[in-house]
């Protein structure tokens, strides 16, 4: 019988374990506007409910996220659940996080804003805002419209001012600016991710893209125009397009 006691015990360890959760990739707003969690592997999504709905706009990292419905904005930790909420008018929004993750910046209704100390203070800046994104803790880019060229501009956070611009050569939209300070566009048929120093990946798509958002830590939500939605893998050499699930009901 003592035979048996190994086998016993083996079986009273792995009962005693916690349940193997998938890994969480993201999280992305449906075309109903309702937030779906996005967990599993890469080209095996698994989709759970957040209960959060009616949203307009989002963006999400692996610390925080932001979600804009047509009243509210929605400021969420690392579990999604809200942190913070402010009045806000119809429309849609662009958001950006800090090089840590952690909501930051939103424009929407022609103002930038800054998420600090508990609340949203207006940078003294205005355009035709395409991305933002977090340079610094006093800076942000601003990916902007200049009649048919798109321009980066980088602003101070204190006091609005312009610190310099450069436009953003062979690229069209949609376009989104990516932490670290790459930038995602279209071109030609291709996704591209171009870098600070000027080297590009990129991969076919084989639909028209509508727009950019980020849904997670080097992923992006690729809405097709009119159509389905898919997330693109940002690698450090290369990058991935799945398209993701959606709930149709």
């Amino acid at each position: 019988m003592n035979r048996f006691w190994p086998l016993l015990l083996l079986m009273c360890a792995l009962s005693a374990q916690p349940s193997v959760k998938p890994p969480v990739i993201g999280a992305y707003g449906d075309s109903r506007g309702n937030i779906e969690i996005v967990t599993g592997v890469p080209g095996s999504f698994v989709l759970s409910d957040s209960g959060l709905t009616n949203a307009t706009s989002f963006a999400f990292s692996s610390s925080g996220g932001f979600v804009k419905t047509p009243t509210e904005l929605l400021v969420l930790d690392s579990s999604n659940e809200v942190t913070a909420r402010f009045d806000a008018p119809a429309g849609p929004a662009l958001f950006a996080f800090d090089p840590q993750g952690s909501p930051a910046l939103a424009y929407y209704a022609g103002s930038l804003f800054h998420l600090a100390n508990g609340g949203l203070q207006v940078v003294n800046w205005t355009g035709d805002a395409i991305s933002i994104a977090m340079v610094s803790a006093d800076l942000a880019a601003i990916l902007v419209r200049s009649e048919r060229e798109l321009w980066t501009v980088t602003v101070s956070l204190s006091d609005g001012s312009v610190i310099n611009q450069a436009r953003l050569n062979d690229a069209s939209l949609p376009a989104l600016l990516l932490a670290g300070g790459d930038v995602l566009f279209t071109w030609h048929g291709n996704l591209m991710v171009r870098n600070a120093q000027g080297v590009q990946r990129e991969i076919a798509a084989p639909f028209k893209p509508a727009s950019f958002a980020p849904m997670g830590n080097g992923w992006v939500a690729v809405r097709e125009l009119g159509g389905r939605l898919f997330g693109l893998r940002i690698l450090p050499d290369t990058l991935e397009l799945y398209q993701l699930p959606e709930v149709t009901q």
